[in-house]
C-alpha cells in the first residue's frame, strides 16, 4: 500500500481497521516509515468502537479512528480533523 500511495500521492487514507486477511496495521506503519507517504492523514474505522483496537491503531500512525456510523453521519468533520495541519 506504501508503493501505492507513493506513486498516487492521495490527500487522504481511509482504512478499514476490522478488514479480515489483511495486515491493516502494517501497511499503516509502512506508510508511516516511508519519506513520500509519512505525511498521509489515515482515517481509520471499525464497525463499533473497541478501545483496545483504537489504541493498536494510534500507535500504528493512524490519524483519526471513528465508527462507520460517525463517518457516514459526521464526514465533514471528519475529514477536517483528519486534515488539519500538525
Amino acid at each position: 500500500m506504501a508503493a501505492a500511495a507513493a506513486e498516487a500521492k492521495p490527500m487522504l487514507v481511509f482504512m478499514d481497521l476490522e478488514a479480515s486477511g489483511k495486515d491493516v496495521f502494517g501497511a499503516v506503519k509502512q506508510l508511516r516509515r516511508n519519506q513520500r507517504t509519512s505525511h498521509i492523514p489515515v482515517v481509520g474505522f471499525t464497525m463499533e468502537a473497541q478501545k483496545e483496537l483504537e489504541e493498536t491503531a494510534r500507535a500504528a500512525g493512524v490519524t483519526v479512528v471513528v465508527t462507520e456510523a460517525v463517518l457516514l453521519n459526521h464526514l465533514p468533520q471528519v475529514l477536517e480533523q483528519a486534515l488539519q495541519v500538525e
